[in-house]
């Protein structure tokens, strides 16, 4: 029953917003929201261009925290019990108790020194990391302008664009290409 209900709630979500967006878009037709305008697409390549460095001052607290944290058990090591509590998750188990070893002892560090390394030379490594598409350099084949970024195409036929089958305007686009056809 439950799934019934939310079926019908899914089918009835994307029904009114197909219903929403038909009416926004013959709005934005009828009012010629973008009659004069020139759509275009930004792109922020600095980050390619004049990469950031990597934030190596960031790692002194968690090293300082790694070092004291380390400094503490070392020093409380000798007073711990026979036998620790299981550390689950965030908190930890009183039930189940472990033998009292430096693994077990020092597993709290021992998470940290992981994070601490791994954290930063992820961040290192997404920071140097090559890009899958280059927009100096775009793929071999493909042409650097399609027909929803011609400037020749009337503005007024870019709201909608269901398929490419007709042209949008009284003339063909002058870069060649088909413009995007016009809803009846």
């Amino acid at each position: 029953m439950v799934q019934a209900v939310i079926v019908v709630l899914g089918a009835a979500q994307i029904g009114l917003f197909y219903a929403a967006h038909r009416a926004v878009t013959a709005a934005k037709r009828r009012g010629k929201w973008y009659e004069g305008t020139r759509q275009a697409t930004a792109a922020d390549t600095t980050l390619r261009t004049d990469p950031e460095r990597v934030p190596w001052r960031l790692l002194i607290p968690p090293v300082l925290l790694l070092l004291i944290t380390a400094a503490v058990g070392s020093t409380r090591y000798a007073a711990l019990p026979e036998t620790l509590a299981t550390l689950r998750g965030w908190g930890v188990d009183a039930v189940t108790r472990v033998p009292t070893t430096p693994a077990t002892a020092f597993a709290p560090v021992l998470s940290q020194l992981a994070l601490t390394l791994l954290t930063p030379l992820l961040v290192a490594a997404l920071l140097r990391a090559r890009p899958d598409l280059d927009a100096a350099h775009p793929p071999k084949g493909r042409p650097a302008a399609t027909a929803s970024t011609c400037a020749a195409c009337p503005a007024s036929c870019w709201p909608a664009w269901p398929a490419r089958t007709s042209p949008c305007c009284s003339s063909p686009c002058r870069c060649g290409r088909p413009c995007r056809p016009a809803r009846s």
